[in-house]
């Protein structure tokens, strides 16, 4: 059955109604989550509506993993998110997990190849990911709107999205349109606006996955080492990053940095520690015999501009054969334990995600239960490790019905702690797709 798309009839006077279409359920956002959940509901045999002001669906799926399409990861743990409710990542992961994504995947022909940190790339690209998600939902029959901004959302009982001259009418809404990181490829601030609408907290939302930039006066030396990068151990707010640390013409990005932002509150310090793994003092032991300058020796594990940088006077300057150890251990504090505090993110155009969302209390299950004798249904996929920025951001997979006026509401589930397996860098596909699944299935076809 081919996909049915909305004509859209001219205006013909002053009281003229717009045509109306009737659905059990309406999707705004035809990222992966909307797709693959518009997708799950057809199969339970309900109309959908997909809705997106993109003429493209998929159109972020499409440039996943730079092009290259880092659809899941095999080493997920709910310890690999940041999560105001780490029991709803648990639930999450165990009713859906990456071997599921990677079940659905092939058997549409599609193969991959996996990378560090157990990352999976399919050979074919992203795009054919995204041609799979649209071709599965024009077989079953999925309405689709493209290209058109919503003009309007009313409801509860039931929902209806005005779009042009059109008006689309469910008991049931899933917002999937992500945060307005990344606004180059069409991201915007609109689920939000409409969770407020409808009476749903929310965490403060901040970018996240997203370079750091320094005070003015602390900028001499990210201009100075600016295209430069080096492994690197990035601490903020308790937790702790070691990957490939970038500078830039105003701050610091990279893997590293880009998994402690998501973690960094504004006016909290960052500590980076630039030999992770090789402590200063036993480096400078190996060569204690040496008449070498301790710049100069450290020239040569890191980028020769910066020890300059991080060491002034007369530690620098000093032979390693004649420093005292309180110059060690002053030098090595300021390579391990470099502490500063950024001045700001590079802000949502150039996040990756978008920390926070709703807030996700227990009330959810107990509402979800008591209205829709529903159990808090499905999943949500984590991150590949090292991604380069302008990906898949964060979803807001909210679903609206009857009963749950505004009492449930779900906290945002980013990348958290890597250690160990995937996290920050960059948003796999599969973590678009967690938060729709999980409202939608679990809350709006529940006892239908």
């Amino acid at each position: 059955m081919k996909s049915r798309y909305f004509r859209l009839a001219a205006r013909p006077g002053p009281c003229y109604r717009p045509p109306m279409q009737q659905f059990d359920a309406i999707i705004l956002g035809a990222g992966a989550s909307g797709l693959y959940c518009a997708m799950h509901a057809a199969r339970l045999g309900r109309s959908v509506a997909l809705i997106d002001h993109s003429p493209k669906p998929a159109r972020k799926v499409r440039i996943s993993g730079g092009g290259k399409g880092n659809f899941t990861n095999l080493n997920v743990t709910p310890g690999n998110y940041l999560c105001a409710n780490p029991h709803f990542v648990k639930s999450a992961l165990a009713r859906h997990t990456p071997w599921d994504v990677i079940e659905f995947f092939t058997g549409h022909s599609i193969t991959y190849d996996e990378r560090d940190h157990g990352q999976l790339f399919t050979r074919e690209g992203a795009p054919r990911l995204a041609g799979i998600l649209v071709e599965q939902c024009q077989r079953l029959g999925v309405t689709f709107l493209l290209g058109h901004p919503v003009d309007r959302v009313d409801g509860p009982g039931p929902f209806r999205v005005s779009v042009d001259d059109q008006q689309a009418v469910a008991d049931k809404l899933v917002i999937a349109l992500g945060g307005p990181s990344w606004p180059q490829a069409g991201a915007s601030d609109l689920g939000f606006r409409l969770a407020e609408r409808f009476g749903l907290s929310l965490v403060r939302p901040r970018p996240g996955l997203v370079g750091l930039v320094f005070p003015r006066d602390r900028r001499d030396l990210c201009q100075d080492m600016a295209g430069n990068a080096l492994p690197a151990t990035v601490t903020t707010n308790n937790a702790s990053f070691t990957d490939p640390l970038l500078f830039t013409h105003k701050g610091i990005s990279g893997p590293a940095t880009l998994q402690a932002s998501s973690h960094w509150q504004e006016g909290q310090p960052i500590i980076i520690d630039f030999l992770p793994g090789q402590p200063l003092p036993e480096l400078i032991e190996e060569h204690r015999s040496s008449n070498i300058l301790l710049k100069n020796l450290l020239a040569r594990v890191l980028p020769k501009r910066l020890p300059a940088h991080l060491l002034s006077g007369g530690p620098a300057e000093t032979p390693v054969s004649q420093l005292s150890k309180e110059q060690i251990e002053a030098a090595a504090n300021r390579v391990h334990r470099f502490r500063i505090t950024p001045a700001s993110t590079e802000g949502y155009a150039k996040a990756e995600v978008t920390v926070g969302w709703r807030e996700h209390g227990p009330d959810l299950v107990q509402n979800l239960r008591g209205h829709h004798r529903a159990r808090p249904a499905r999943h949500r996929r984590n991150p590949g490790r090292h991604r380069t920025p302008g990906r898949l951001q964060s979803p807001l997979g909210l679903c609206l019905g009857r009963g749950l006026r505004g009492k449930s509401v779900e906290s945002e589930c980013v990348p958290g702690n890597a250690s160990g397996g995937p996290s920050g860098g960059q948003r796999t596909f599969w973590e678009k797709v967690l938060w729709t699944l999980q409202n939608f299935f679990g809350a709006a076809f529940a006892g239908i």
